[in-house]
């Protein structure tokens, strides 16, 4: 059996990870601890075969550049530290596809080979976290950084997400714009995260799906499965384009930012499901919602506090 801790108490992406853990029966014993205090810190670790980092203060979390040094940086350091120190084998960090500037056009295209380029906060504090616990993985101490796009699925948090699923439910029609982004199913992340445990493996990963998303097929797959149509307007799709070059919000929606498919090779097949099925799964806390005006589509369980 594999013991792994999981930090951050009220991490969505920790609860997709022990979702995924609790269908392999006995072979996986989960502990989620908070570090909201320093409690953590005389707790020993030795326990432990891997230790998966998901506290964090998120991009859209709220934070001061201070306090993302504070959370992203020192206590990343911190935590991978202590791991070492107590003998823990393993370290999963999960940095983010923020570490990527956009290109002038607004779009962001990732080779295997291409840099971090530091514009925002959120960003320069998740590359620091990188380099502060690099030079601690040795041979027995490995250290997998994970740099995941959007990543979606059922009761996600994050921004983007969610707001594509009120689009989907309230717009008639939408820009039909053929545009190119990287994005992860949660539970495929989750998958990828349980085989490097499995293997004790560290280095670099730039996971995502099999293929780029769309969001105009995105868009439209959510409809489908909450029961709405939404229809593709050509006619929309040539202004949508030009704004979104002009318009963080637009570029967002409608601009590209992924990483080249053979950029995120790493050896394991990591895909949970089909497209389609990811987007089923994904909008089931939607539909509760519909029939159950009492629950809400989101809950806040986000990584974005230790």
């Amino acid at each position: 059996m594999k013991r792994i801790l999981i930090t951050g108490k009220t991490s969505w992406i920790g609860n997709e990870l022990e979702r995924r853990l609790a269908a392999f029966n006995d072979e996986y014993e989960v502990t989620r601890m908070s570090l909201r205090d320093t409690a953590w810190k005389n707790d020993s670790w030795e326990k432990y075969d891997s230790i998966v980092h998901a506290a964090a203060i998120s991009h859209d979390g709220g934070g001061t550049a201070e306090t993302m040094r504070d959370i992203n940086v020192s206590l990343t350091y911190d935590v991978a530290a202590k791991a070492k120190a107590d003998s823990v084998g393993h370290l999963i960090f999960l940095s983010s596809f923020h570490v990527y500037a956009s290109d002038s056009n607004g779009n962001v295209v990732v080779e295997k080979d291409t840099l971090p380029s530091l514009t925002t906060a959120y960003g320069k504090s998740k590359f620091a976290a990188e380099k502060a616990i690099k030079p601690l993985a040795d041979d027995r101490f490995s250290i997998a950084i994970l740099r995941p796009p959007l990543v979606y699925g059922p009761y996600c948090t994050q921004r983007n997400f969610p707001r594509l699923v009120k689009l989907a439910t309230t717009t008639p029609c939408f820009p039909n714009v053929r545009n190119r982004r990287s994005m992860l199913y949660s539970q495929s992340l989750a998958e990828l995260m349980r085989l490097l445990i499995d293997e004790q493996r560290g280095g670099l990963f730039l996971p995502q799906n099999r293929r780029h998303v769309c969001t105009a097929d995105m868009l439209s797959s959510i409809g489908k499965h909450l029961g709405h149509r939404v229809r593709m307007s050509n006619f929309l799709a040539k202004p949508a384009t030009l704004l979104a070059s002009h318009n963080q919000a637009f570029g967002k929606m409608f601009g590209d930012a992924y990483y080249e498919l053979d950029a995120s090779d790493c050896g394991f097949d990591y895909h949970v499901g089909t497209f389609d099925e990811s987007i089923e799964d994904s909008v089931a806390s939607a539909k509760t919602n519909q029939t159950d005006r009492s629950r809400p589509i989101i809950r806040d369980t986000t990584s974005s506090t230790p």
